[in-house]
């Protein structure tokens, strides 16, 4: 494909091919990543019944090309991360 710019014609067919053969390895690279971080979160997670831990690895997940989410599922979660007026942080994200 070539564009003009300002009378110029830029051929970009070279960078449009690289392009498309990037993004498949971008996804893999982000995939696992995203699941490696996602398993060191819930092994650091406070482990009392185990809900917390196993509910990392339910809800973390890749959403778009470029994006895996690592969340939590229970309500607590954040309290657990963050602390509280009444309770130390625990960190485990």
């Amino acid at each position: 494909m070539s564009q003009s710019v300002k009378g110029i014609t830029i051929d970009t067919s070279i960078l449009d091919r690289m392009t498309a053969e990037m993004k498949p390895k971008a996804r893999a690279i982000v995939n696992q990543y995203g699941v490696a971080i996602s398993g060191e979160a819930a092994k650091r997670a406070p482990l009392d019944t185990g809900a917390l831990r196993n509910s990392i690895l339910a809800a973390s997940q890749m959403i778009s090309d470029m994006v895996y989410r690592i969340q939590d599922g229970v309500e607590y979660g954040i309290f657990q991360e963050l602390g509280t007026s009444k309770m130390s942080a625990r960190p485990f994200m």
